[in-house]
């Protein structure tokens, strides 16, 4: 699994911070923020700031007054940049022969958060879904998607609306497509991409986000979870837009995926009576 480095700035000093790329993506900002507000606070964050002054001191300009200013060190007298913190940073950890043995080159403050006022950040949203069922083949057609979601403060729009309607295109998998199917020994029968129905570009519509931002109160940024929006609501919306497209035949279907043949099962129902 990939990683992808983020840098904040804390208190004019650098923090790093590895995220997954993994579908719990989607609540890391808010924990990140929450995160990076505690590490702001931290007593530590004032002694990384000594070491990488000292550093400095010691290999660029021994006898000026020096300080960190937007991620560089500069002479607090002339606001001249002596160098950057990526120069001091590597010295300190591929060249500490230059510095004295004395010195303790620390670079790193680590920190941990339990999010102890929530268990989770959640997002909030409103979809709608139009759809077509052929009452003789039992075929779904999706016509269009609609999705408004808030997911409090949004860094990326564009970021943002693609992970919507990436999530929203795994509800619809979810629900009319994707499922696990066994023998009677246990053995699953669909294991691979031939016999087992994922959703693709040719079976998707146009799907229509549009974001509004409500920020969560209690995260420094305001953010909250985003991809649960995309799938959660698009699961709800099909099942009500598939049944409300049955309902002029009087028939309701329940089991997932909403496959031609259950669709089909669920009207031969009402002729029949039989459920």
């Amino acid at each position: 699994m990939g990683a992808e480095l983020v840098r904040y700035t804390v208190s004019d000093a650098i923090a790093e911070i590895t995220l997954d790329r993994a579908p719990v993506n989607a609540l890391s900002i808010p924990l990140i923020d929450a995160l990076l507000e505690r590490l702001a606070k931290a007593k530590d964050d004032e002694a990384v700031r000594a070491v990488i002054i000292a550093s400095a001191h010691k290999v660029f300009c021994a006898g000026l007054d020096l300080d960190i200013v937007r991620g560089q060190i500069v002479n607090t007298r002339t606001g001249a940049q002596v160098a950057s913190l990526a120069e001091v940073a590597k010295i300190g950890y591929f060249r500490q022969d230059t510095l004295p043995p004395d010195l303790d080159v620390q670079f790193t403050v680590t920190r941990s958060h339990v999010a102890n006022n929530a268990s989770y950040y959640m997002g909030h949203g409103a979809h709608g879904a139009y759809l077509d069922i052929d009452p003789t083949t039992g075929l779904i057609k999706l016509l269009n998607y609609w999705a408004i979601t808030d997911c409090g403060r949004v860094i990326n729009p564009l970021i943002v609306d693609d992970q919507v309607r990436g999530a929203i295109v795994q509800g619809i998998g979810s629900v009319l497509y994707e499922e696990c199917i066994y023998d009677e020994h246990g053995s699953l029968i669909n294991g691979t991409l031939v016999d087992y129905l994922a959703p693709m570009a040719f079976e998707m519509p146009d799907i229509y986000v549009e974001q509004i931002e409500t920020p969560e109160r209690s995260t420094e940024l305001g953010a909250k979870g985003v991809g649960e929006l995309g799938l959660t609501g698009a699961m709800g919306a099909l099942w009500v837009a598939t049944n409300d497209a049955l309902r002029g035949l009087g028939a309701t279907i329940a089991d997932q995926p909403f496959t031609p043949e259950r669709v089909l099962k669920a009207i031969a129902s009402v002729r029949t009576g039989v459920i």
